[in-house]
């Protein structure tokens, strides 16, 4: 992990920001979409 070599975290603390990183992408994604549902 990429995450490992910079910051020493423990795998719990990784997970809940694998999981955060997991949300923005499909909220964003989504806002993503819903503008070019208006657009085209």
């Amino acid at each position: 992990m990429l995450y490992r070599k910079t910051i020493d975290i423990k795998p719990s603390e990784l997970i809940q920001i694998e999981v955060s990183v997991a949300y923005s992408c499909i909220i964003i994604k989504g806002i993503i979409d819903a503008c070019f549902d208006d657009t085209f």
